[in-house]
């Protein structure tokens, strides 16, 4: 199998260079592009969604073990019993049209 692969990775380089591909881990995307314009939610435990369902969390609630796909019912009780009562789990509506600007920048 590996002379073949050498072949054709030969061939390929001779009539047609390789491309580079770069991968992106968007990790957070969506409350990152809040935050963008809401500073304050950087440094507070906050979400995309709301109580039935969260798209994204920032990484304050992600120490309390708030995740994508939860329930943001559930994400609330955890941030607010793991915090002592002290914190309370932001949400913040999905912004699509943010998203795709903003989606667009890092395209560029």
């Amino acid at each position: 199998l590996a002379p073949l692969l050498n072949s054709h990775i030969a061939r390929a380089t001779v009539e047609q260079p390789l491309s580079t591909v770069a991968v992106i881990d968007m990790d957070s995307f969506f409350i990152s592009c809040h935050i963008l314009t809401q500073p304050r939610l950087s440094s507070v435990p906050a979400c995309v969604g709301g109580p039935s369902m969260i798209s994204t969390s920032n990484y304050p609630a992600r120490k309390y073990g708030v995740r994508a796909a939860m329930p943001g019912y559930i994400g609330k009780i955890l941030v607010k019993e793991l915090s002592g009562g002290k914190e309370e789990l932001v949400f913040v509506k999905s912004d699509y049209e943010l998203y795709e600007r903003k989606s667009g920048e890092v395209r560029g």
